[in-house]
């Protein structure tokens, strides 16, 4: 995109790490692998970073009680 352009894309990669906290007689893997685009939006000296970010979990350590596969929505706000 043009650099004075105030919408610019976002990409990241990277590792993933959880917190097990309320286990309930399993153990969720902690570690997975992260990647996500979007979008960051300049507005009023605001920048406003919608991004969609998927994440792929390793093997749960039990039974496998969890998807391994998640995506969300994250918007980040800077001022």
């Amino acid at each position: 995109m043009r650099p004075l352009s105030r919408v610019q894309p976002v990409f990241e990669a990277g590792p993933s790490f959880r917190l097990s906290g309320n286990r309930n007689g399993y153990h969720p893997s902690p570690l997975g692998l992260t990647t996500g685009a979007g979008a960051e939006i300049q507005l009023c000296g605001i920048r406003i970073g919608p991004v969609l970010p998927y994440t792929r979990w390793a093997r749960d350590a039990t039974l496998p009680k969890t998807r391994p596969e998640q995506v969300e929505l994250l918007v980040g706000l800077s001022f």
